[in-house]
């Protein structure tokens, strides 16, 4: 457990001690920061709830595949990456290590693009995202982390980098085709073009990368009812920041110009997923991973949206306090938290 106090606690300590008005200027404490959670997310030692899962389709599956065989399968990326890993005679560390680096820096450019305060914006992607989904949902995290990169392409209109970087997250998993119809909200003009722009690409998305696996999908997410663990739960917690949003949308257009339609649809989004989630739990849970960074974007300006009433370094230290409880709460309480526990690492043979 002492590994996960460490690590959040950091974070914490430097949220809180970011100066609420200052310009933030602290690369040089960032780049160690961002090797650290790298090494501990990919040096992992059987750590996360589907590590037997994704050790087995390493040393069962990979060594029998060759690039072309992964290119025809499901997540061609992930598989690609996995024969690529075989090849040159690594474990699954190696994998998991990539993994690593492409979901911390899709987080990292995330919050350092678009919140005053990147520390507060780590706190709540470590409190679960990082954790669960990363370590957890290997996949489906790097896809995660990649989405948070393309999302902060899509706030400064690079739409090139945003629509490549989305293509090249639902290589990871299938998924994240759905944040291609984002780029419709990213800002008022050229609506229309935009529209019929975006149509093609999210059918040539589906083309590239759904079609043929609707049946598997609709089959084990819906047909066979499979259920989530605490997905009402995190459909709140996604709900929560949709609400500050329309309460505070006014003075959010006054103080954030960037990005305001993105961030209006995924509140609608979060609505959807919180009235729909007890219908297909697993379906609209996985869906829902997606719009994450509705909570870091809005959690991590809160303190300069309530900056009038209430003290910029007092919300921080609430949200801080908030995102410790659903920390505390998942490595405590979820249904398998002892996945998770103890921490290990081969960089250090175990962690109390």
């Amino acid at each position: 457990m002492l590994p996960y106090i460490i690590s959040f606690a950091y974070l914490a300590v430097m949220a809180i001690m970011q100066p609420p008005y200052q310009k933030w200027d602290s690369k040089l404490l960032w780049i160690p920061t961002a090797m650290y959670f790298i090494l501990f997310i990919g040096f992992r030692d059987e750590v996360g709830a589907d590590w037997g899962n994704y050790l087995a389709m390493f040393e069962r599956d990979a060594v029998n595949m060759d690039y072309i065989d992964a290119l025809h399968h499901h997540d061609p990326s992930y598989w690609l990456l996995q024969v690529w890993a075989w090849d040159l005679g690594y474990e699954i560390y190696f994998v998991n290590f990539i993994a690593a680096i492409l979901f911390v820096w899709g987080v990292s450019r995330f919050v350092m693009k678009l919140l005053p305060n990147p520390w507060l914006g780590f706190v709540v992607i470590m409190s679960y995202t990082m954790i669960a989904v990363a370590t957890g949902y290997v996949r489906q995290g790097i896809a995660l982390g990649i989405t948070f990169g393309a999302l902060s392409y899509l706030v400064e209109k690079k739409m090139l980098q945003f629509i490549s970087l989305a293509f090249f997250a639902a290589s990871f998993h299938r998924t994240a085709v759905l944040i291609i119809g984002l780029a419709l909200f990213a800002d008022k003009k050229n609506k229309f073009f935009k529209f019929i722009g975006v149509s093609i690409m999210i059918v040539a998305a589906y083309v590239t990368f759904l079609a043929g696996a609707e049946q598997k999908y609709i089959q084990e997410y819906i047909l066979n009812n499979m259920q989530s663990s605490g997905a009402v739960i995190r459909a709140l917690m996604n709900v929560i920041p949709a609400i500050l949003f329309f309460i505070y949308k006014n003075r959010w257009k006054r103080l954030f110009a960037d990005g305001y339609g993105l961030w209006f649809i995924m509140s609608i989004g979060a609505f959807v997923q919180v009235l729909t989630v007890k219908f297909a739990s697993t379906a609209i849970d996985r869906m829902g991973l997606y719009l994450i960074p509705l909570q870091v974007v809005v959690f991590g300006r809160l303190p300069i949206l309530l900056s009038d009433i209430i003290s910029p370094r007092f919300t921080t230290t609430l949200i801080v306090l908030y995102y410790a409880l659903v920390y505390f709460v998942f490595l405590n309480f979820a249904s398998w938290a002892f996945a998770w526990l103890p921490y290990k690492n081969i960089l250090v043979e175990e962690f109390f």
